[in-house]
């Protein structure tokens, strides 16, 4: 028996994603990571998941976190991953839980004892609008913000998706000399294709931007082209990477900072969410860690 992690969303895919989940894996207790101000929006899917866990028999602990206060949210969030039996299979679920939550909580997980699999829920459809909106001030991540090169100049590797406002709001906060944008280079969504072309007709000609292409859905989610990327720099960089593409890419920036410990991750927050953004659930991606990407 298992414990199974995900965090609470108004989205379909949270509750279709969580009853895949616990179809597909042997789970005795349940957590379920939710931010404060959301609840009333993620109320309904709480209670979803409070009455499958019953019917199940299976223990189910909720977890509120508050996304303005970050040393209590890491440490509790660090705290309820770290207090998990280590000879208890974990299945994380990153479906709709915020990258620097998943970027917590794979920290916590990192470690040999331990047996765990990650798994994203695509979904059936995005609509044609904005994902989020009035993006806030980027932040370096606990405990993964790398080791600062003395006089050397900022490189940032960013993977890069539907959510453009986040992308332009790091750019102009950290104003990289160096920029490596990862494209995605398949999708079961059609405006994939014209959204990367948008992004490299903006910033082609921004000085010192450079272009590659990986695949999350990929063999290895895209961690060799991002580690042929980095390899590509000079060595006076100081590093730092930020997952704004498909949400897997997140999981594949924390294999790649695993390997090399001087880079840094950076977070930048959505002010707003469209509630409307995504429909039903597509694809499952079951990946496990760290075997299938950096072993």
């Amino acid at each position: 028996m298992g414990v199974l992690i995900l965090f609470a969303s108004w989205e379909d895919r949270f509750r279709l994603g969580f009853d895949a989940d616990l179809a597909a894996f042997d789970a005795d207790e349940v957590v379920v990571f939710y931010f404060g101000k959301y609840a009333p929006l993620t109320e309904e899917g709480r209670k979803h998941v409070r009455h499958l866990c019953a019917a199940e028999s299976a223990r189910c602990d909720f977890v509120r976190v508050e996304d303005d206060d970050l040393a209590k949210t890491w440490r509790r969030v660090v705290e309820r991953v770290k207090s998990i039996d280590p000879c208890s299979p974990v299945l994380l679920d990153v479906t709709t839980m915020p990258r620097e939550i998943v970027w917590y909580c794979m920290w916590a997980l990192d470690d040999p004892q331990r047996t765990v699999r990650y798994v994203y829920h695509s979904p059936k459809s995005y609509g044609e609008g904005w994902l989020s909106r009035n993006p806030m001030r980027p932040r370096l991540v606990y405990k993964l913000s790398g080791v600062s090169v003395p006089d050397g100049k900022t490189a940032l590797l960013l993977t890069v998706g539907f959510d453009a406002q986040r992308v332009q709001r790091v750019l102009d906060w950290l104003e990289p000399p160096v920029i490596l944008v990862g494209t995605q280079t398949s999708s079961d969504f059609e405006r994939n294709d014209p959204t990367m072309q948008e992004y490299r007709e903006k910033l082609e000609k921004r000085k010192g931007c450079s272009f590659f292409e990986l695949d999350v859905y990929s063999g290895d989610h895209g961690f060799g082209a991002v580690v042929g990327a980095l390899d590509q720099l000079e060595e006076d960089c100081d590093v730092v990477m930020t997952s704004l593409g498909p949400k897997i890419s997140a999981v594949t920036l924390y294999c790649v900072k695993r390997k090399r410990e001087k880079v840094g991750l950076i977070y930048t927050p959505a002010g707003e969410y469209n509630l409307e953004y995504s429909k039903g659930i597509g694809r499952t991606f079951d990946l496990r860690f760290p075997g299938d990407l950096v072993g």
